[in-house]
């Protein structure tokens, strides 16, 4: 009987030791796969940041990404300290991240950030004479609850 059970211990333990080194390997895989996902975002990042200078005018960067054919959307505030200057941002989706299981979509974006020519009091607007004040990665969860 208590042969038995120490050959149960042995297993036990041969188990986890087991189970520990899957885990440890599968964890290690999904760093190295982030951080290569990380570093082909910084490529698509330097490419757009060559290709749109700062300063440059909302009208002339939205004529490029037509050029090119990359679909973009608007939205406020990439960089939250910036709400209070009611201007729209552009948004171009470079990547999708693993889901969060409360949310549907995890996606990577270039965010063209802009900035009005005067301070606006009212609403978002868009303007052609908005010019680019900066372009980053933009991580956004989307449609959690």
């Amino acid at each position: 009987m208590i042969h038995a059970m120490r050959r149960w211990r042995w297993v036990l333990l041969i188990l986890i030791l087991i189970a520990s080194c899957a885990f440890a390997i599968h964890r290690r895989s999904q760093v190295r796969t982030q951080k290569k996902r990380e570093e082909s975002y910084q490529v698509v990042l330097r490419s757009y940041s060559t290709a749109l200078r700062i300063g440059t005018t909302r009208k002339d960067v939205e004529d490029y990404l037509h050029a090119k054919d990359i679909d973009f959307k608007q939205m406020c505030c990439a960089d939250m300290n910036l709400f209070s200057k009611n201007v729209y941002d552009d948004l171009v989706k470079i990547g999708e991240e693993d889901v969060p299981w409360v949310c549907e979509g995890n996606n990577v974006y270039v965010a063209l950030q802009f900035r009005g020519p005067q301070p606006r009091n009212v609403g978002f607007e868009v303007r052609p004479d908005d010019t680019l004040m900066a372009v980053t990665i933009f991580h956004q969860l989307e449609r959690c609850p």
